[in-house]
């Protein structure tokens, strides 16, 4: 891909998810017999379930279903084989049986893109640094957080809710991408069954998650019932760019590029956000949407010409138009400039641009700047 370094990446499968690779490897898939010791904890067992954060089948399975989907073209999945007492036997994971034996291929076959050969050259010395605006939102709020969250690794304590909003998003597009196939508009029932299906939140309870679901469920039923024309006036969801900007490359995805029902002419971004309208989010949400605007016009080259974001707890007003003017994407670039300038040139500076940083900080008690502190 544009942008990254032209060489083989060695990662782990949880590090791929997001990814996607023209070739995949995946070595070393053995059986396992059980799940793996992790001995003493201190996690107060009374509270949490701690069985919840083992590797059991289903977590491996999925983890095995993200790795194998990370392939575009070709996916090489290794084993190997032992001998007892003089046989040989398989020691592959159970679950390589389970991929269907149409999918192997069992003797050379040619490129199936026809693709001319070319030359191996070396490697650009022209490295773009790979970043999204979720980092450099962070980074905008207060260069301190965004040098403690992504160059010192560390991370304030996860919620139950974490995962909730990308779970959410991954419904909508279930739900349009249907829709592309049946031209019905999906019942409640549906709904219900796709997220019985897909909606899995890692650190909530049983009955924080039964909440959230229920939360999520009457998100979506208002979604459709007000704003059903989304199905028949919808062009893509789940856009995904990259967006070559100054020495970085912007990755992303659009929620959704439809046309406008007033005038069908009219290409529209709508983002989508759980929760309702917030004064000191705007800001941020308002640049983020400017962006995919951005990217919209000069990666994808689809001429948008309006941008909303759509708040889907929100029982009126649902829909914030989003200033998409030359002069306001102008500003928009110099900030996002401003973020990339200041990432790759390692200046982190304690100073909260954003509304509300300071007060809401996980880092208040470590900062320089806050009051009372001592060198």
């Amino acid at each position: 891909m544009a942008g990254r370094v032209d060489a083989v990446q060695i990662m782990t499968m949880h590090g791929t998810k997001g990814l996607g690779f023209p070739v995949v490897f995946m070595p070393s898939h053995f059986k396992r017999n059980s799940a793996p010791d992790f001995g003493p904890t201190y996690i107060d067992t009374e509270k949490v379930d701690i069985n919840r954060f083992l590797n059991h089948r289903q977590d491996e399975r999925r983890l095995f279903y993200v790795a194998m989907t990370r392939a575009k073209k070709y996916l090489f999945i290794t084993s190997a084989e032992y001998k007892i007492e003089g046989k040989r036997r398989s020691s592959r994971n159970v679950l390589f049986d389970e991929i269907p034996a149409k999918y192997f291929m069992t003797e050379p076959k040619p490129d199936p893109t026809k693709r001319k050969p070319c030359s191996v050259d070396a490697v650009s010395e022209e490295v773009r640094f790979p970043t999204n605006y979720s980092e450099l939102a962070y980074y905008l709020s207060c260069g301190y957080d965004y040098k403690m969250r992504f160059l010192f690794g560390f991370n304030p304590g996860v919620v139950p809710q974490l995962g909730f909003g990308k779970q959410v998003h991954n419904v909508i597009n279930l739900l349009h991408k249907e829709y592309e196939e049946t031209k019905k508009i999906p019942s409640k029932k549906r709904i219900q069954e796709l997220l019985d299906e897909h909606f899995y939140l890692r650190y909530a309870s049983e009955h924080v998650k039964k909440d959230l679901q229920n939360s999520a469920k009457s998100s979506l039923e208002r979604y459709i019932k007000m704003w059903e024309e989304d199905f028949t006036l919808s062009v893509k969801t789940e856009r995904v760019f990259e967006l070559e900007f100054d020495n970085a490359l912007i990755a992303g995805s659009i929620d959704m590029i439809k046309r406008d029902g007033a005038d069908e002419t009219i290409l529209e971004i709508i983002d989508f956000k759980t929760g309702k309208p917030a004064t000191e989010l705007a800001e941020r949400y308002d640049l983020q949407v400017q962006l995919y605007s951005i990217a919209a016009r000069e990666a994808l080259e689809i001429n948008t010409k309006k941008a909303l974001i759509h708040y889907l707890d929100a029982m009126k007003n649902a829909r914030v138009m989003v200033e998409t003017t030359d002069h306001a994407l102008k500003n928009a670039k110099e900030q996002i400039g401003y973020a990339i300038s200041g990432i790759t040139t390692g200046s982190f500076k304690r100073d909260a641009r954003m509304n509300n940083t300071c007060k809401n900080c996980d880092w208040c008690t470590l900062c320089p700047k806050r009051k009372g502190y001592r060198e």
